[in-house]
Formats: structure tokens, C-alpha cells, sequence
């Protein structure tokens, strides 16, 4: 879903924009897909390339972030200070 902009209208209170349940809805809406996105983050890493977890899904430790590239398979890369 791509963001959903709230329609102000043209001026304050002229009627054109969105009334205030369809403003809530899309209020709503976005905030779901932030937490959507942002469950799919963690800290619970894979023991393995190919450890079960779905594409899209991002883990990390203090070594490595690890990020689920396809059904099943896993890539890291390590963390470092600079």
C-alpha cells in the first residue's frame, strides 16, 4: 500500500476535504502498515543460511545483521565501528 494523504481541502473548513472518519481511516491504515513493516524486524537470528523465515524478514545480534533474501535462505553481513 503506498501512503495515504489525508485531503485538507482548500481552505479551512470549506467542505472539499475529507470528512473526519475517512481522515481516521487513513490515519488508521498507515499506521498498520508502519507496524506491519516494523514486525518484521528482530533479534531472533537464524541458526543457519537456511534457517526457516520469509523473504523480507531482517534479525540482528551484536555481530551481524541477517536478512531473509528468499523462502528459507539467509545472508549476514558483519557489523563493524568505524
Amino acid at each position: 500500500m503506498a501512503q495515504q494523504t489525508i485531503n485538507l481541502g482548500s481552505s479551512g473548513n470549506d467542505g472539499t476535504g475529507d470528512n473526519i472518519r475517512a481522515g481516521g481511516d487513513k490515519i488508521n491504515a498507515n499506521f498498520d502498515e508502519l507496524y506491519a513493516a516494523a514486525s518484521t524486524i528482530g533479534t531472533s537470528v537464524p541458526a543457519s543460511a537456511t534457517a526457516t523465515g520469509a523473504a523480507g524478514l531482517v534479525a540482528y545480534d551484536a555481530d551481524y545483521i541477517y536478512v531473509c533474501v528468499a523462502p528459507d535462505t539467509w545472508k549476514r553481513a558483519a557489523l563493524s565501528t568505524w
